[in-house]
């Protein structure tokens, strides 16, 4: 994948305007730091400008209208799998994914990614991949190319015949490598207008061309899949796409099975398409190379609440099931609840993570619980959340 990505590199510590801007470790965030970012399409008349010496960017008109994040960086020290990056001393926290950690160094010379750690399967694992983000000191013209990143991104167990003692390997086990390399320019330097103040600024564009590779493991070697492997168990043996997206009005493809349910990405494709932006839902129905005796042979071998994510894409609840049963099984008509039946509110507090609640009322006579309300907000006060509870 080629990406290029032009992004404002604000500094709010830097005061002069109108004057070239020289940028160091001071100038970037330190441990104890939370960065608020909005996120907005972007609207129409707004463009990313020309190159040059104190050019001026308004981007008065971009508001907050798809919501807030908040990325906070703390000290290295003590998070999960910190001993396995040595010289981190940053780490960066998204609020809105509670299950991953991103680890930073950042001296006189320069900021850079060092790799990642995150919750895989119930067990916390860590990836890396050093990658420079900004060298120092930085001005008009800096530049920095050819930064190369290697990295295995998982690799789990499979134990699997994919065409039952057809001339496909049995795979032991699969794993996913990403290879990068990365340029950097900084091509500007001025002022950008924001809803929120004016801000000296430096304008760089980051390149990136990035290659995933799938392989299985068979027989004690691991090789790179094979097109009629591949085609078996739906895997791509090489992922590549070319992407412009700055003043080239290149188009991005993402292809995804929905695994960790209704995530904040799947619900935006799948109930808030923007202008510009399609879904297409595959099935098995479209890969030919699926037969009926191969579906059911893979159906048997997945777990009862996975097979319509697998089969049709549909997504899991929630972050994923926290009981292996299928929905259908669950499901029942409405009804009328009597009077006597005990009811009782469950409630999951949250603030990013939204404040939940769920509504049980138990039929004594058969023992059986039935789920008939819930209720879900994110960033509201308890006198809202005790409103909205009462009404009930």
């Amino acid at each position: 994948m080629k990406k290029i990505l032009l992004s404002f590199l604000l500094f709010s510590s830097i005061s002069v305007l109108n004057a070239q801007i020289t940028i160091n470790s001071t100038h970037v965030v330190d441990a104890g730091v939370d960065v608020i970012q909005a996120h907005d399409t972007i609207p129409t008349g707004v463009t990313i400008g020309s190159s040059g010496a104190n050019q001026t960017w308004d981007l008065s008109a971009v508001l907050d209208d798809n919501g807030q994040d908040t990325s906070k960086f703390r000290n290295a020290a003590g998070y999960p799998r910190a001993a396995d990056f040595p010289l981190a001393n940053l780490v960066l926290i998204d609020t809105k994914e509670d299950s991953s950690w991103i680890y930073l160094t950042k001296n006189a010379l320069g900021l850079a990614v060092l790799g990642i750690a995150q919750i895989q399967d119930g067990d916390t694992n860590s990836t890396e991949f050093a990658t420079t983000i900004l060298t120092f000191p930085s001005s008009m013209g800096t530049n920095f190319g050819g930064t190369p990143v290697n990295a295995e991104l998982y690799s789990f167990p499979v134990g699997f015949d994919p065409d039952a003692g057809g001339p496909a390997p049995f795979i032991d086990s699969v794993k996913v490598t990403h290879s990068a390399t990365l340029t950097s320019n900084i091509d500007a330097w001025g002022n950008v207008i924001t809803p929120f103040g004016t801000f000296a600024s430096l304008r760089q564009i980051v390149t990136e061309e990035t290659i995933d590779s799938t392989f299985i493991k068979s027989g004690g070697i691991w090789s790179l899949v094979d097109s009629y492997t591949a085609g078996l168990v739906s895997l791509t043996p090489i992922a590549y796409d070319t992407t412009r997206t700055a003043d080239k009005g290149g188009i991005v493809y993402m292809t995804f099975t929905p695994e960790q349910g209704m995530t904040q990405t799947v619900a935006q494709f799948v109930n808030d398409l923007k202008d510009g932006q399609a879904l297409i839902q595959a099935t098995w129905d479209d890969a030919p190379h699926m037969t009926k005796a191969i579906r059911e042979q893979v159906l048997q071998a997945l777990p009862p609440h996975e097979r319509k994510m697998r089969e049709k894409g549909i997504p899991q609840l929630g972050s994923g099931l926290v009981f292996p049963i299928v929905e259908e099984e669950i499901l029942t008509d409405p009804i009328d609840i009597p009077s006597h039946w005990p009811r009782l509110c469950g409630i999951d507090f949250g603030w990013d993570h939204p404040t939940a609640c769920v509504w049980v009322a138990w039929d004594r006579d058969v023992d059986t619980a039935y789920v008939y309300d819930s209720y879900s907000i994110r960033q509201e006060t308890v006198p809202v959340h005790s409103s909205a509870i009462k009404a009930r």
